[in-house]
């Protein structure tokens, strides 16, 4: 088994790879304010400096609030996004974390349709190594919404590590499987090679559907190559797009940032003011 190996990886490595994913995050977070600010996004903390509430307007000046609360000896953090004119809130989360300050598990309710109180409705589960690497996510789907959606209701990611480096990702579906496999240039990765293989029912077994590989320029993904069409895309949007339906950077970002639930927290505030 790879865990037995994962539990002699170098602990300064450790160290400093979340340190400069903390600093990533936190310069992203920076940008993030200043981009909101434009739009009145007004913070209220608590004595010990963790956020109490958010309040912003978006660009087409729909208000929302974001209110945070905090369970220390349960060790939760639970999260709540409303519109302004709304009792119900539109996003629901809680997250718990463990006495290593290692995010254990993200329950998200997402309301999709208010009408006919339709939720997208979805809990992360973390799994680390003693030395404190993740090594497994499982994601299960708890709304018929959500099961639909992703055509299945447990979705099993384990991270590889080769000398406490990240090495491979493995996504397992009900109908599908996924691999990420990044390479590097001294510690930065440089192309992410990404396979996915659906079900062919027939024959009752998982055959090759898309082959990408990412070339990336500083930290960022720059171009993708289509290995079966053997075509090249370099316009950004696209690229982007792209890289974001494969997964890639929500598996990577999970890997990144689950070490320290601050640093993840920062990250659902960002995703929370600028995303649905």
């Amino acid at each position: 088994m790879f865990f037995n190996n994962n539990m002699n990886l170098d602990r300064d490595f450790t160290k400093k790879f979340y340190r400069y994913a903390h600093i990533v995050l936190l310069f992203a977070v920076i940008l993030t304010t200043v981009t909101c600010s434009s739009r009145e996004l007004r913070r209220i903390s608590n004595e010990d400096g963790s956020t109490k509430e958010i309040s912003y307007t978006n660009d087409q000046g729909k208000t929302y609030i974001i209110t945070f609360t905090y369970d220390t000896v349960k060790r939760e953090i639970a999260i709540k996004k409303f519109a302004a004119t709304e009792a119900e809130p539109v996003t629901a989360i809680r997250m718990r974390y463990d006495q290593r300050n290692h995010v254990t598990l993200v329950h998200t309710s997402h309301l999709v349709d208010r009408i006919k109180s339709t939720a997208d409705v979805t809990m992360k589960s973390f799994f680390y190594t003693r030395t404190g690497l993740l090594y497994k996510i499982e994601t299960s789907f708890k709304s018929s919404y959500s099961i639909s959606k992703n055509k299945t209701t447990l979705i099993t990611a384990q991270y590889r590590y080769a000398r406490g480096t990240l090495s491979l990702i493995q996504e397992h579906g009900g109908t599908f499987r996924k691999y990420i496999t990044p390479s590097y240039t001294g510690d930065k990765i440089d192309s992410i090679t990404y396979r996915y293989f659906s079900m062919d029912w027939r024959n009752r077994r998982f055959v090759p559907a898309k082959r990408y590989i990412f070339t990336f320029e500083n930290g960022n993904p720059d171009t993708v190559k289509d290995m079966d069409k053997n075509s090249v895309t370099q316009e950004q949007a696209k690229v982007q797009e792209l890289y974001r339906e494969t997964g890639i950077d929500s598996s990577l970002s999970d890997a990144n940032f689950s070490n320290d639930y601050n640093v993840f927290l920062q990250k659902l505030e960002k995703t929370l003011t600028n995303g649905r």
